[in-house]
């Protein structure tokens, strides 16, 4: 499959020798390559996304997933993916989605119609991953109604009403248990914990600590990389992720007495809820700043002052490009913070606020190496993030700190799933 053949006319005909062709698929499968700027292995797009650790793909072109384009890479000696993937289909009634049927469900309008959640709770709920799935319209509809507002909200409703009622709308800090609840409890063989603290509190629940493991928190498990990302072009970029409202003009004022010092600067928001993208620009236009909206890394240039994304899964890419990031939700005591393990995985030079309680202990493991920096308010967010940009010394270290703690606490997944696997041995 990877060499000229004479045996048939249509392919891509071999320069010099018309009467050979090249199998088609060889046309169309090297894009994946192309994209990466292959044959510039050290290419950066090349060295973060090839090989492919999982190659997803349709059902129905399987075959030359699988059998040709592995033919093709080891021919040329070239890194195989190391999963292939192949999906089941949407389908709209009966039949797959198709343009030219007409067929297909706008999931930006469907978006802009129910919201994002609904739509991901559907999806999971009417599509079995690998499988086909069969939606439509009026299922969502039915499925919204009947799951989410009758089943879910009616249970939201009921437990609120309940704790105002009986306990003040407060969680009690010392719950004492039924029998029944004793009951479920005692069934548990293992309980693994990220920190001693979390330990001890389901200690005060069960009364023993013989079946909880301290595990720490599989998020160090992600990949790291293992050399400094090149930026996109000559300028720098200060990326603020998974922001919450508030948080928005306290970066935007930060960001705009940084570019007094840093012109070549540019900002780059992530909101933790991508619907919020249009709500952040006009905040900006009514400040007369101009924003734009993008939603795929690739269209990242250079050119504009600042973007903003209205999509997911991009974080790992941007974080990569950054010269420093701040995470968001953790200016305000209502969120608590985000995973500040990405932007050390990736090598970004990150900074977040004073509430950062969904990380606590993590945020300790940080700051007792000098890895990060926390700030208080706007003033602190500048500061910090000047002393960053001014520095490459100051800012290699706070990367090469935060390597060493995401490294060091590499092994949840690890523990977990030996232990589970010794609980299954045991019962053979």
């Amino acid at each position: 499959l990877s060499v000229s053949r004479k045996s048939f006319s249509w392919g891509i005909k071999v320069p010099n020798h018309n009467d050979h062709v090249i199998y088609v698929w060889l046309d169309a499968l090297t894009n994946y390559l192309s994209a990466l700027n292959y044959p510039n292995t050290k290419d950066e797009l090349y060295k973060n996304f090839w090989p492919a650790s999982l190659h997803l793909i349709g059902k129905d072109i399987l075959r030359f997933h699988a059998v040709y384009w592995p033919a093709f890479l080891l021919a040329a000696k070239i890194e195989l993916p190391k999963k292939v993937y192949g999906h089941g289909w949407i389908l709209s009634g009966e039949e797959k989605m198709s343009k030219s049927k007409g067929n297909i469900l706008d999931p930006i309008d469907i978006i802009k119609r129910y919201g994002l959640d609904p739509l991901r709770y559907y999806l999971i709920k009417e599509v079995s991953f690998g499988n086909d799935g069969n939606i439509s319209q009026d299922r969502l509809e039915d499925c919204i109604n009947s799951d989410l507002a009758n089943n879910y909200g009616n249970l939201c409703q009921r437990v609120t009403s309940f704790a105002v009622k009986n306990c003040d709308s407060k969680i009690p800090e010392k719950i004492n248990f039924m029998k029944q609840d004793l009951e479920i409890l005692n069934k548990f063989e293992l309980i693994f914990v990220q920190t001693k603290k979390h330990q001890e509190n389901f200690k005060s629940l069960i009364g023993s600590d013989e079946i909880i493991e301290i595990c720490g928190s599989v998020k160090f498990d992600t990949d790291t990389k293992e050399e400094l990302q090149n930026h996109v072009s000559n300028y720098s970029f200060f990326l603020a992720s998974s922001t919450h409202p508030g948080e928005d003009e306290i970066i935007l004022n930060a960001f705009t007495k940084l570019k007094e010092s840093f012109g070549d600067l540019k900002l780059i928001i992530v909101p933790r809820h991508p619907e919020r993208a249009n709500s952040i620009k006009s905040l900006y236009s009514n400040q007369n700043v101009k924003a734009k909206i993008l939603s795929d890394t690739d269209q990242i240039n250079g050119e504009d002052e600042i973007v903003i994304f209205n999509a997911i899964g991009h974080l790992n890419k941007l974080y990569s490009i950054a010269n420093l990031a701040f995470v968001g939700g953790s200016m305000f005591k209502e969120t608590g913070g985000h995973n500040i393990i990405e932007p050390a995985a990736n090598m970004c030079p990150f900074i977040f606020g004073p509430y950062i309680y969904n990380f606590e202990d993590i945020s300790q493991m940080f700051l007792s190496e000098n890895a990060c920096i926390q700030i208080s308010n706007e003033d602190e967010l500048y500061t910090a993030a000047k002393k960053i940009l001014s520095s490459s010394e100051f800012s290699s270290q706070l990367v090469s700190n935060a390597i060493s703690v995401v490294k060091s606490n590499k092994g949840s997944v690890d523990k977990q799933s030996s232990a589970i696997i010794q609980i299954l041995n045991s019962r053979n």
